[in-house]
């Protein structure tokens, strides 16, 4: 029988949704705005867009939990998300 202090195994699950938001943190610090699907692709952010829409259902539900304010429809990011995409290079 082993008699050492138990080890305690961290729920990585959480630290992946944690680094999710802060990325999604980063995308409104640098541009300002919420982002969408379409802007998060072209700007090149990580966790893919579609593991965002996994782990949190939406990226409106992911920008909840990053505790940052609901888009406005003045705020959202624009269709033209490519002019963000370019803004980057």
């Amino acid at each position: 029988m082993f008699d050492g202090a138990p080890y305690e195994l961290r729920d990585s699950s959480d630290d992946r949704d944690e680094e999710a938001l802060a990325s999604i943190r980063a995308f409104l610090e640098e541009f300002g705005v919420h982002p969408t699907a379409e802007a998060w692709t072209a700007t090149g952010m990580t966790p893919s867009e579609k593991t965002i829409r996994r782990r949190f259902g939406s990226f409106r539900s992911a920008v909840a939990r990053a505790n940052a304010p609901l888009p406005s429809a003045a705020t959202a990011v624009p269709k033209f998300a490519t002019a963000i995409a370019e803004s980057r290079l």
